[in-house]
């Protein structure tokens, strides 16, 4: 499978939303080589209401080393909305990337 073929696989959870779909989206969320996959498997984990999303979204901001996975797992989870994340993402605000502690401290401020 392409890069590009992981991206539309992806964003096909959106219509056909199933246990599997996430399952897959979570071992290219964790697994894949490529930062333009795992990127966009976080912004549609933003999107997505399965629970799941939010743990593993804050797996891969503590462990990604790329900065821009590391900023939209960030965006996406901040968006989700769940209380129980709202410390970790405080903990972001002193971030040593600047881009990851500006959306940290955005988010903070609301």
């Amino acid at each position: 499978m392409t890069s590009e073929d992981k991206i539309q696989y992806i964003f096909n959870s959106l219509n056909v939303y199933s246990k599997k779909y996430i399952e897959n989206i979570k071992y290219l969320f964790y697994k894949d080589p490529s930062p333009i996959v795992r990127h966009e498997a976080a912004y549609i984990f933003g999107k997505l209401k399965d629970k799941e999303c939010s743990s593993s979204l804050l797996e891969v901001i503590n462990n990604d080393n790329n900065r821009f996975v590391v900023h939209e797992a960030l965006l996406a989870l901040s968006n989700r909305g769940d209380i129980q994340y709202e410390s970790e993402i405080e903990k972001l605000t002193i971030h040593s990337d600047e881009d990851v502690a500006d959306t940290a401290n955005y988010h903070c401020k609301d």
